[in-house]
């Protein structure tokens, strides 16, 4: 009973391994064709005055869930004021909307909660335990300042 080596050494397939391999080593090949076509394409795109960084932006944006890329970007905006950085077109640089305790707080809630929404709810509440006067229904005082 002789068996061909590379047909089967200690249990181990080798043509059947030796297929896999071949095949790996094929869609490398056009992994790396589709990528030299990528970065042809960013680059035609950058020459006609594209950002090649905002684009690989929104394709990651593409990619996500409608309430992931929501969340995140609420998450973003939250992070930003918490840092005083503008968060918009009409945004007083000294005026970030938002007490910067509070936004540090609730920057933190969002990451214990793993949600905003569950965070903003926590915010809510503690604005109302810090300004009895504030009713916690009322939408014209969330996120005004303090």
């Amino acid at each position: 009973m002789s068996e061909d080596a590379t047909t089967n050494v200690g249990g181990i397939a080798g043509d059947q391994l030796a297929s896999y391999i071949e095949r790996i080593e094929r869609l490398e090949e056009e992994k790396a064709t589709l990528q030299n076509d990528m970065k042809e394409v960013f680059a035609e795109a950058k020459g006609n005055g594209f950002d090649v960084k905002i684009m690989r932006q929104i394709l990651k944006l593409r990619k996500m869930q409608a309430a992931d890329r929501s969340e995140q970007e609420e998450l973003l905006e939250l992070y930003k004021r918490a840092l005083g950085m503008d968060t918009g077109p009409d945004s007083d640089p000294d005026d970030t909307g938002a007490d910067p305790a509070l936004a540090a707080t609730a920057a933190r809630l969002v990451e214990a909660f793993g949600s905003v929404e569950a965070a903003r709810d926590a915010i809510e509440a503690a604005r109302a335990m810090a300004d009895p006067e504030t009713d916690p229904g009322d939408d014209a005082n969330v996120g005004a300042a303090q």
